[in-house]
């Protein structure tokens, strides 16, 4: 009887004892795959994140090197959903992880992003600090529908006295700098000079910039502190006629059309003047107001009686 009951006993013990190692297994396994399951909804978030950037437009980023993707929100999010299911569909049978929803959020538009396209041109500049200005022929003419400058507008001065403090100095490294790069490696002189003064033609931007470079050739000349009438009117003469040999050498023009971009490069008016010439450019119905260059997505997941959101930040800059 003793004996009987000893075994009961043992029994019962090793019943407990297995039932206790199922139940720390059971433990394990579900912690395992929780967080095996956290790691693939972080994982498929970023590789959707990163296939979405990758609908830029094609001809802005042959032609200029800046990538821009349609920013339509609901075709954008209805992308990071599909390359999410694709990811986890085959992949997530033992973890049973399931797509709930997906949101791709680009924020506001009013400005047309001008800071995140300002990043690019930085970078693409400091990329191209050694290459050649771009030879190609240009636009003459600076007029069209929905140009950024006229949708988020504006307003800047060029100070003769500024730029001429650029002229024989060293710039400061930096993201004007890497910009001004950029605009003086890419664009011609007519649409160098459009970035500059905005007029619509290229006969009226070549006429401010004779005035600037006059104005930066007088205060050179000290014409404001001569007195004399003769000596006055010699300063001036000699400050047309230097203007006029600078407008007519190509690397001289260049060296004043840096410093004033460099002297723009932290207003807005600049960004928005070059999307206008890439706009020009590309013509075919592009239209920057309708792209954009990052943006967040969020996407909630569920495994059986638990839920997940995972937000990300994606970008080109």
């Amino acid at each position: 009887m003793s004996n009987t009951k000893k075994d009961g006993f043992t029994s019962v013990f090793i019943v407990m004892i297995f039932a206790s190692i199922m139940t720390v297994m059971i433990l394990f396994i579900t912690i395992s795959l929780d967080r095996s399951a956290d790691s693939l909804a972080t994982i498929v978030t970023s590789n959707a994140g990163a296939s979405v950037l990758t609908e830029c437009n094609k001809e802005l980023h042959d032609s200029f090197g800046v990538l821009a993707f349609k920013n339509d929100t609901s075709r954008l999010s209805n992308l990071a959903h599909y390359y999410i299911s694709e990811s986890i569909d085959g992949i997530n049978r033992f973890i049973h992880l399931k797509l709930e929803a997906v949101l791709v959020e680009t924020g506001d538009s009013s400005d047309l992003y001008y800071l995140e396209f300002k990043d690019q041109l930085a970078a693409l500049g400091k990329k191209s600090i050694v290459k050649k200005y771009n030879q190609k022929e240009g636009l003459s003419y600076f007029s069209g529908t929905y140009l950024p400058s006229q949708i988020a507008y504006s307003s800047s001065s060029l100070n003769p006295s500024l730029v001429l403090s650029r002229l024989d100095s060293s710039y400061t490294p930096g993201s004007g700098l890497f910009a001004t790069q950029y605009v003086m490696s890419n664009l011609t002189i007519n649409e160098i000079e459009y970035v500059v003064f905005g007029g619509v033609t290229a006969s009226q931007n070549e006429s401010s910039c004779w005035n600037t470079i006059f104005a930066i050739r007088c205060l050179i000349n000290c014409v404001e502190e001569i007195e004399d009438p003769i000596l006055w009117l010699e300063a001036i003469m000699r400050a047309m006629e230097e203007t006029d040999q600078i407008m007519n050498d190509e690397l001289q023009l260049r060296n004043y059309l840096s410093a004033m971009l460099f002297v723009m490069s932290s207003s807005k008016t600049m960004y928005l003047r070059v999307m206008d010439v890439m706009q020009l450019t590309i013509g075919n119905g592009f239209y920057f107001k309708d792209y954009a260059y990052s943006f967040d997505i969020t996407a909630r997941y569920k495994r059986g009686e638990k839920n997940g959101l995972y937000t990300q930040h994606h970008s080109w800059t």
